[in-house]
């Protein structure tokens, strides 16, 4: 899977608060947008298409995790800080 880094993305007047609150936070728009944690990529097509399979469902209230989501996190956690 590839990503393309180098695609900008304008996010001004999506509701990216990073980008549509930065007057209101600091009274200027010529601030560096390092001050919350986001992303400027687009999502990966696979999360994308995930997330329409989800929502076609139509259904959307809570959800149970079976223990294979617990299982992975905790691999994950374990492979990558011990």
């Amino acid at each position: 899977m590839k990503y393309n880094f180098d695609q900008v993305i304008d996010r001004n007047g999506n509701r990216a608060a990073k980008y549509d609150e930065r007057v209101k936070k600091f009274g200027t728009d010529k601030v560096i947008l390092l001050w919350v944690a986001d992303m400027d990529f687009r999502t990966a097509q696979p999360i994308i298409d995930a997330m329409k399979r989800r929502a076609e469902e139509g259904i959307w209230g809570y959800t149970s995790r079976p223990d294979s989501y617990f299982d992975a996190i905790c691999s994950w956690q374990e492979r990558r800080n011990g």
